[in-house]
C-alpha cells in the first residue's frame, strides 16, 4: 500500500520488547484462567503496529516453529524490520506496510494478537476495526492482547498534554515540538507556587516523569494529535459489541486487591456485581491510567475462582527483585520469615516448605522449576521428606498463588531457555542479544524484557560464540584498553588477574540477566 509519512516514519518510536506481551505469557494467564489456550510450539502470532518489529522478531527466534505476522502504518519502521530479519536469516516472520482497517479475515486466523501502544492513538474507525480483527482472525481458543491509557487517571494528564499541545501547536518540526514542550513543563513547574496545592503536586510530577522519558515516547505519547483515553468499563463494552470477553490483565498482579485494605475489598465487593464492575472500582482507587487487558471469545468459558492446584502445570520463577528480608532463612522451624519484591510486595511465610522453596527460586533466579520438581526439592532441603507430600504441594499451591498474585513470582508454560551456568571454558550468549550486541548496548534478553549493557558487557558478549575462550575473551578486552578504546580504572587495568576478573563478573551479570545459553 501507498500512503503519507506518519509522524513515526519522521521520529520512530523505539522498538523494543514487551515482556507482558509474549505468547508464553499470554498462554499461561489463560490456561491458569481455563481457556484451552494454543499451544506455543507452532502458534500463529499477529502484531498490529509492529514497528520495526523489535516486538516480534525476538519472538520469532524463541518460537522456530511458530509463525509471526506484524503490520504497521510506518513504511521506514517496516523497511527497518524487514532489513533485521534478513540479517537474522529468519523465515518464519513476516512485516508488512499495511493499514490496520485494510485488515481482512484473508490474513488469516492467529493464535494470539497483540495491539500494544495502539487503540488509544488511532481514530474511531480503526479503533474498531482493530477490535473487529480481534474478533475476526483470532482462533476460537485464541487470546488478543490491547493496551490503552484509562480515566480516571489521565484525566489529571490529559492536563498536561493540553497544555503541551497549546503551546506547540504552531511547531511543525518535531524535534522543536518535543524540545519546547519540555521547556514549558519546566517553566510551570517552577512557576506555579507550591501553595497551589494539587495543581503544583501534578506539576512537579509530571515535569519529573516527563524528564526521564525518551523524546521520541514524549512526542508519540503526549502531543500526537489523538490520544483518546477511556474507562475500563467502557473498553471492556466496545470488546463485547464485537464478540470479546475480559479476560485478565497481561500483568496478572495489576488485577490483585492485595494491596487494598480489607475494609476497602468488603466495601467494593458490595458494589461490583461482576468482575468488570470490580475492576473499574478497583481504578478509582487507584487512579490508574493504563491497562494492558486481555481478551477471548464471549463464548469461552472461564474458570475464575483459583486454587491451590491451579499452579501445578506451571513452571514457577522468582520475580523481579524477590529476595528473603533475612540474610538466613530458617527453613527447619515455622518461624515466620519475609520475602519482598519489586514495589516493596510481601509476603509473610512460616511453613518451612514454602520457605525453602521461596528460598531456592531466589537461589535460582531467573530459572524457573516445573511446581512437583520444586516442591520436592523444598522438601529435601527443609528435611520434609518423611511427612505427607500432599499437605506440601497444598501449602506451596497456596503461597505461590497468592506470590503470583503479587508479581513476587513469575508462572510459565514452559522451562527456561536459558543458563545461570558460567563455569565453562567457552560460554556461550544467545544468538541475538550477540547479534545486537555488535551495534547496541540495548539487547534482548531470553524473557523478552531489554537489557542494558555498559561498554565492558558489550565488547564481552560479542565475543560468547560457544567456541571462543574466556582467556580469549579478556585478552581482547586488554588488547582494546591498551590501544585506548576501552577506558578501565587503573585498579582494573593493573590487576594482573583484572581482564580474567572482568570477564568472569560480565558473565555472572548476564546469567542474571537471561543472555546465556548452555554449550
Amino acid at each position: 500500500m501507498t500512503s503519507s509519512p506518519t509522524s513515526y516514519d519522521e521520529i520512530p518510536y523505539l522498538s523494543l520488547p514487551f515482556a507482558q506481551t509474549h505468547p508464553d505469557r499470554l498462554c499461561t494467564i489463560a490456561t491458569l484462567l481455563g481457556v484451552r489456550a494454543p499451544a506455543l510450539g507452532e502458534c500463529r502470532v499477529l502484531e498490529l503496529g509492529c514497528a520495526a518489529g523489535g516486538n516480534l522478531i525476538p519472538m520469532a527466534m524463541d518460537l522456530p516453529q511458530g509463525t509471526f505476522t506484524g503490520i504497521d502504518l510506518s513504511a521506514r519502521q517496516i523497511e527497518e524490520g524487514s532489513q533485521r530479519i534478513t540479517q537474522l536469516g529468519l523465515k518464519n516472520i513476516r512485516l508488512s506496510h499495511l493499514s490496520i482497517s485494510d485488515v481482512t479475515p484473508s490474513l488469516g486466523q492467529f493464535d494470539y494478537i497483540i495491539a500494544h501502544g495502539v487503540y488509544t492513538w488511532v481514530p474511531p474507525d480503526v479503533k474498531q476495526a482493530l477490535l473487529g480483527i480481534c474478533k475476526q482472525n483470532l482462533a476460537p481458543d485464541g487470546v488478543a492482547y490491547v493496551s490503552y491509557n484509562t480515566y480516571p487517571g489521565w484525566h489529571m494528564r490529559g492536563t498536561i498534554r493540553d497544555m503541551m499541545r497549546y503551546h506547540t501547536q504552531k511547531t511543525t518540526d518535531p524535534a522543536e515540538k518535543i524540545k519546547q514542550a519540555r521547556g514549558l513543563l519546566n517553566f510551570l513547574a517552577k512557576s506555579v507556587p507550591s501553595q497551589a496545592g494539587a495543581y503544583s503536586t501534578l506539576l512537579n510530577d509530571e515535569a519529573k516523569n516527563i524528564a526521564r522519558v525518551a523524546d521520541h515516547y514524549l512526542l508519540h505519547e503526549h502531543l500526537e494529535e489523538i490520544n483518546e483515553p477511556l474507562y475500563f468499563h467502557e473498553f471492556v463494552e466496545r470488546a463485547g459489541q464485537h464478540g470479546l470477553q475480559y479476560l485478565s490483565e497481561a500483568v496478572f498482579a495489576a488485577s490483585s486487591d492485595t494491596y487494598v485494605s480489607p475494609d476497602i475489598v468488603k466495601t467494593l465487593s458490595g458494589l461490583a456485581h461482576d468482575v468488570v464492575s470490580y475492576e473499574q472500582y478497583l481504578d478509582f482507587v487507584r487512579n490508574r491510567t493504563f491497562r494492558q487487558t486481555l481478551l477471548v471469545h464471549s463464548e469461552v468459558a472461564l474458570r475464575r475462582k483459583l486454587d491451590w492446584q491451579s499452579v501445578q502445570p506451571f513452571y514457577i520463577g522468582a520475580g523481579p527483585m524477590l529476595h528473603a528480608e533475612s540474610p538466613k532463612i530458617d527453613v527447619q522451624s515455622n518461624k515466620v520469615e519475609k520475602f519482598i519484591g519489586l514495589g516493596n510486595a510481601m509476603i509473610s511465610v512460616g511453613a518451612p516448605v514454602v520457605k525453602a522453596a521461596l528460598g531456592i527460586l531466589v537461589e535460582q533466579a531467573p530459572l524457573n522449576l516445573r511446581f512437583l520438581d520444586l516442591l520436592d526439592k523444598a522438601r529435601s532441603v527443609s528435611g520434609t521428606t518423611n511427612t505427607h507430600r500432599e499437605d506440601h504441594a497444598r501449602q506451596l499451591g497456596v503461597a505461590l498463588l497468592q506470590a503470583y498474585s503479587t508479581g513476587l513470582v513469575e508462572m510459565s508454560s514452559r522451562p527456561s531457555r536459558f543458563t545461570i551456568d558460567v563455569e565453562g571454558s567457552c560460554p556461550k550468549a544467545a544468538p541475538l542479544p550477540r547479534f545486537q550486541a555488535e551495534s547496541s548496548a540495548k539487547v534482548t534478553s531470553l524473557m523478552h524484557n531489554t537489557v542494558q549493557l555498559s561498554e565492558v558487557q558489550r565488547q564481552v558478549l560479542r565475543r560468547l560464540d560457544g567456541v571462543t575462550d574466556r582467556k580469549v575473551v579478556a585478552e581482547a578486552l586488554r588488547t582494546m584498553h591498551e590501544s585506548g578504546a576501552l577506558p578501565l580504572s587503573d585498579a582494573q587495568a593493573k590487576n594482573k588477574k583484572g581482564f580474567e576478573a572482568i570477564v568472569d563478573r560480565a558473565l555472572a551479570d548476564f546469567a542474571r540477566m537471561a543472555l546465556l545459553v548452555p554449550d
